[in-house]
């Protein structure tokens, strides 16, 4: 996604969203990793 020009804050607000339908638990790892964008 950050290749095609999606910002890196976008692809932290679509973690954000998912976090109630999939758990926290499973974006917990994700979140950490975009935080280093």
């Amino acid at each position: 996604a950050l290749a095609n020009g999606v910002a890196p804050v976008a692809v932290r607000e679509v973690l954000y969203q998912a976090v109630p339908y999939v758990g926290m638990a499973k974006v917990v790892d994700y979140i950490a990793l975009t935080n280093d964008f």
